[in-house]
């Protein structure tokens, strides 16, 4: 049984949705159920975090240029541990570290043959024996405390590697010595912030796991490529996958479909095929996650100078999201519709009117896209039953 939730009059950065409505699976900005048989578990668990403060939920998303921008994922992470608490950053990739003195080079695996990368598609190589990385936290997270800190290391010989306090003294340090070369391992450790690691140049440091030590509250990853279309989960290496488990994610967010979209010759029944594989593959790895699935934002394309508001919605926007939405009914995922969220189709042109939209149609700016990440908050409280 599917279950729809409305939202009503939200107040979001200085703007208004007016009205109240509530909203079925064919209009609506809430979030729809197709039968998840997790969706209880994590709805009980949010509400026990709220009242009790006893545990962590970890919620990490996947996608395309909309996650990796940081705007909405770190607005919807605000939001999230402003109600919920703060349990850390989870996952990082090794382009979202301050490079001291960029000691260390970073790799692109969409730049590379190497298909042995990470999850995310990073990796980070000294560039001389003793050459350091600093990990320093944003703003927006608070500098006391102690965290655990989990690092995904490969290293072609024995050298070893040090996590480097603020004074400078090892809180780590590890011979890879009992490591066999060449493979991926992950390495644990407790400190403070900042730190610094230090490693020689046969070391490669494929990703971070971030956790607040002994802290309950709520941890939202993020893992975005540019170009990214869903495809690329059938490419990932088995490596991604044990990584994936290893974040032991209550709620996994897909939102991709955008690429997708533009692809004037998108083959439905190939993507199709990608979708559920993916989800498959997913389950497999968190067989007690809840998977969401959001559309693409509402697109627009420019290369035509006339004509009505569908002749400008790209040609494959409509398969994409009847093919999620066909495969959110058949995998029993949850589905949140992200053109809807923004008003329907062609409202991509009042958000660039309003400053909400780049110029391209295509992207949002940085207030558009922490307004998306609003509603979709919104939408996850409703839906869990959470008083706003």
């Amino acid at each position: 049984m599917k279950r729809v939730i409305g939202i009503c009059g939200i107040a979001i950065m200085g703007l208004m949705l007016s009205g109240c409505q509530t909203f079925n699976t064919e209009h609506g900005y809430g979030i729809v159920d197709y039968g998840n048989d997790n969706s209880d578990a994590l709805k009980n668990k949010m509400r026990q975090l709220l009242i009790e403060k006893n545990t962590v939920v970890s919620i990490i998303q996947f996608g395309d240029a909309h996650t990796s921008t940081g705007y909405f994922i770190e607005t919807l992470r605000h939001l999230m541990q402003q109600r919920f608490g703060n349990a850390g950053i989870g996952w990082m990739t090794p382009i979202a570290i301050n490079r001291s003195a960029y000691q260390w080079d970073i790799i692109n695996s969409q730049n590379t043959l190497q298909t042995d990368f990470p999850m995310g598609g990073y990796i980070a190589k000294p560039k001389h024996n003793g050459a350091e990385i600093k990990v320093v936290l944003n703003s927006g997270q608070p500098r006391v405390g102690l965290w655990n800190v989990h690092l995904m290391l490969k290293s072609k010989t024995t050298e070893p590697i040090s996590i480097l306090d603020t004074d400078g003294k090892a809180d780590l340090s590890y011979s890879l010595m009992n490591i066999e070369p060449n493979q991926w391992r992950v390495m644990n450790t407790v400190t403070t912030m900042p730190f610094s690691i230090r490693a020689d140049s046969q070391v490669e440091l494929g990703g971070l796991w971030l956790q607040k030590h002994n802290q309950p509250g709520v941890i939202v990853s993020a893992v975005g490529m540019k170009d990214a279309q869903l495809v690329a989960w059938n490419q990932w290496s088995p490596q991604w996958l044990s990584e994936l488990q290893m974040t032991n994610s209550d709620l996994v967010i897909l939102e991709y479909g955008t690429n997708e979209a533009l692809d004037k010759n998108l083959d439905a029944q190939e993507y199709r095929t990608n979708l559920v594989t993916s989800i498959q593959r997913i389950r497999k790895q968190l067989p007690n996650a809840v998977i969401l699935l959001l559309s693409p934002p509402d697109l627009m394309i420019q290369n035509q100078q006339k004509g009505t508001c569908v002749e400008h919605v790209p040609i494959s926007y409509e398969i994409v999201k009847s093919t999620q939405i066909a495969v959110a009914k058949a995998e029993n995922l949850l589905y949140w519709d992200w053109q809807k969220a923004m008003g329907g189709r062609c409202n991509i042109a009042k958000w660039y009117s309003e400053g909400l939209a780049q110029k391209d149609l295509i992207h949002l700016t940085p207030l558009g896209y922490e307004i998306s990440a609003e509603i979709l908050y919104q939408s996850l409280l409703q839906y869990w039953g959470i008083a706003k």
